[in-house]
């Protein structure tokens, strides 16, 4: 018996009523109808006898997130096989009838590889000498293949896929039964922790199915990377040698029957510095006056650099093809007092713009935030660096990368305090001037203005706690204030408000360094790169910690409409409410260190 406010609810008597109900035609299971004997489906718990209303798929109804099963595929079956019912439903009970479709379709891939990886076991051939490949009996995949409709190769990766999944993955695969992640998301974890050995797996498992049910297959894949930093750093870093060897450029056709042409797996510092230099000159373009979005421009410039030309040949067709509709990502000339944007667009007919050196596109600032712990950059840590909107980095890689940006004039270097316990942003500071950082100057002696010499020449290296000593001399050498970061129900101490409608530096920082990403749900555009939002518009909200958050412009676009709301109830804390009346909150973001 279960409680239904002041009745107790006969579950029993329910699971009784509806199987008459499918016996009788009522609720259609092709196949199953009539076979009420040995309970054949599955009843989820629930305390609620509407269960059969097909408005129990709105939020907080008791369809709402039930656990996939025959209930479930049966109500959902009903609901969306019959026209007149599917058009009946509310907008709040057709979002979670689409849920439900998501997690039976996770049971379904569960199926599927508790299948498949019970015939890989079996196929499994102990004599290597007649196995294939992978260790399985030769052509084992090409009877496995018909049935999923994939070619030897993809059965043959799945066998392994889902053996290894099944075997070493076993929480995450009961999270893939259960509905709470999909497919694709399973796949991730299954590659991204293949590196790994039986101990390290069963450890990713455990924090990965954890984390995973919350997390988009963009968040999943970077966070499963950083796990694999984290426990196993050679693993990572073989793994990312091994696929280096496999660096190529790849061209394809779109489903559009538009083209592709991209490189893969290439070194992440050269990509990085590819990226920023297509990013440049499409900005210095846009700034001189070029027509089309700064998408199109990248495009002419991306393809301009690959053929050898200059990108201002193309110039010329991206401005007859380019509309007046600006991407999330496309400066605007500032936020509008009462929360809206104003824009100034270039139409299809702007003018080729006038080089200001000579037929030369003028190069201007690209950047990227690069967060480092600081155990990584000392040497004493292996917690992977991650670039926001990129993904986490391996420490190797990390330490080349800040040793690269010092050097340049525009870098500045920020220093944001982690608490141990919930691993959110509690302090944030900004250092003056520009500093310079070699590895060296902490290794083998040297020195110059910008830091000290640790250990000193001649000296043997002590260990980390001279490499920790190193690391606070040029922590106080960058001459950091720090400021509090205003979360949840500490709330703010109001420190860096103003009373002006424009949002400062120091304050934009502390926003930024609260949450690394957007404030959308499911959102992976980096802050640094979108607006610092009045939660409540300017002047009715003011410009403090707890009324502002970095939007992408995107979703800063989409707060705006009509239908939707967001709100701040605590510093830090994000309540989005689309026209449906469904809420989602985003929180504070956590540093993995």
């Amino acid at each position: 018996m279960a409680a239904t406010g002041d009745e107790e609810f006969d579950l029993e008597g329910y699971a009784d009523r509806f199987a008459a109900a499918v016996e009788a035609g009522e609720i259609p299971v092709p196949g199953l109808e009539g076979r009420r004997e040995g309970r054949w489906f599955t009843l989820a718990a629930t305390d609620d006898p509407r269960v059969a209303d097909p408005e129990g798929f709105a939020k907080g109804g008791p369809l709402d997130g039930m656990e996939p099963g025959a209930v479930l595929a049966a109500m959902a079956q009903a609901a969306a096989g019959d026209t007149a019912a599917l058009a009946g439903l509310s907008v709040d009970a057709l979002l979670g009838l689409a849920g439900a479709g998501r997690r039976m379709a996770a049971r379904g891939a569960a199926v599927q590889q508790r299948a498949v990886a019970e015939y890989a076991r079996r196929m499994r051939e102990p004599d290597r000498k007649k196995a294939g490949g992978a260790g399985y009996a030769l052509f084992a995949q090409d009877d496995l293949a018909p049935e999923l409709k994939v070619n030897s190769n993809q059965a043959e990766d799945q066998m392994t896929r889902s053996e290894d999944a099944e075997r070493r993955l076993p929480r995450c695969s009961q999270a893939l039964w259960d509905g709470l992640i999909g497919e694709y998301p399973m796949k991730i974890i299954a590659d991204t922790t293949m590196s790994l050995t039986d101990e390290g797996a069963a450890e990713a498992d455990q924090i990965l199915a954890s984390a995973a049910p919350d997390l988009t297959p963009g968040q999943l894949r970077a966070m499963a990377a950083r796990v694999v930093m984290m426990i196993d750093p050679e693993a990572a870093k073989e793994r990312r040698k091994e696929a280096a060897k496999k660096a190529r450029v790849e061209k394809f056709q779109e489903v559009a029957g538009t083209a592709a042409l991209c490189g893969r797996d290439l070194p992440p510092q050269a990509a990085l510095r590819s990226w920023q230099h297509i990013d440049s000159r499409a900005r210095a373009l846009k700034k001189a006056g070029a027509g089309g979005t700064l998408d199109q421009l990248r495009v002419a410039v991306y393809l301009a650099l690959t053929s050898g030309t200059d990108p201002l040949t193309l110039l010329a067709e991206v401005t007859e093809n380019a509309g007046e509709q600006a991407t999330p990502d496309e400066p605007e000339t500032g936020e509008g007092p009462a929360g809206g944007t104003r824009r100034e667009p270039h139409g299809p007919k702007s003018p080729r713009p006038k080089s200001p050196q000579g037929g030369q596109d003028a190069p201007v600032e690209a950047v990227i935030t690069l967060l480092v712990p600081v155990g990584t950059q000392f040497g004493w840590g292996s917690v992977p660096g991650e670039i926001p909107g990129y993904g986490p980095v391996d420490p190797e890689t990390t330490q080349d990368l800040v040793q690269t940006a010092s050097a340049h004039p525009k870098t500045r270097w920020c220093v944001t305090v982690i608490d141990p316990e919930t691993k959110e942003a509690v302090a944030h500071g900004c250092a003056p001037g520009q500093h310079r950082w070699t590895p060296n100057l902490y290794r083998t002696g040297g020195g110059d203005r910008d830091g000290p010499v640790w250990p000193r020449e001649g000296e043997p290296d002590p260990g980390q706690a001279a490499s920790e000593q190193a690391a606070n001399e040029f922590l106080d050498s960058l001459r950091v204030t720090l400021a509090p970061i205003a979360t949840g129900a500490a709330g703010c101490d109001h420190q860096e408000c103003t009373d002006k409608y424009q949002v400062p530096r120091k304050l934009k920082h502390l926003v930024r360094a609260r949450r690394a990403l957007c404030t959308a749900p499911g959102c992976n555009r980096p802050a640094a790169d979108g607006d610092a939002d009045h939660t409540v518009p300017w002047p009715d909200g003011p410009t403090c910690q707890e009324n502002l958050g970095g939007q992408c412009r995107y979703h800063h676009r989409c707060k705006q409409q009509s239908g939707w709301t967001l709100e701040q109830p605590q510093p830090g804390i994000f309540e989005w409410t689309g026209p449906s009346g469904r809420t989602r909150t985003t929180t504070p973001g956590k540093y993995l260190i």
